[in-house]
């Protein structure tokens, strides 16, 4: 999931260039081997496109920049919730117990920030805050 994230955002700061799998590894600092198959599975969910021979590589599609950051990684694998109690507890359909309150808790505000985030909105908070340093601002 990192993965695919981390090549997302990457390609968005180079919009219609095409990168390769090197040089996505290298400025990512993922395995270009596992990368590749990460790039595979992004292009497959039309994430980004491949472009073919010795100038291709990857790159962004510009309808990923409203996608989802929950999308994209899901795009490489299932994102798993806590099914059941973790303490192996009989069902709580009254009332959960504490761990399995916290964890819930936890997956849906997980969920809510992955699923209202996009690559978009990233963008922007990382120019914003780029011209806040440059005035000395500190967030």
């Amino acid at each position: 999931m990192e993965y695919a994230l981390r090549a997302a955002a990457h390609l968005a700061e180079r919009p219609g260039e095409a990168q390769s799998v090197k040089q996505i590894a290298e400025a990512t600092q993922v395995p270009a081997d596992y990368l590749a198959k990460v790039m595979r599975d992004l292009t497959r969910a039309g994430i980004v496109a491949s472009k073919p021979g010795r100038t291709g590589g990857y790159a962004l599609n510009p309808a990923a920049l409203d996608r989802s950051l929950w999308e994209i990684a899901s795009a490489v694998e299932t994102i798993r919730m806590t099914e059941g109690c973790p303490l192996g507890n009989p069902c709580h359909r009254v009332k959960l117990c504490p761990m399995h309150r916290a964890l819930r808790d936890a997956e849906q505000a997980f969920r809510s920030c992955m699923t209202s985030a996009t690559l978009r909105s990233l963008k922007a908070n990382h120019a914003r805050d780029a011209r806040l340093a440059a005035k000395g601002v500190v967030r």
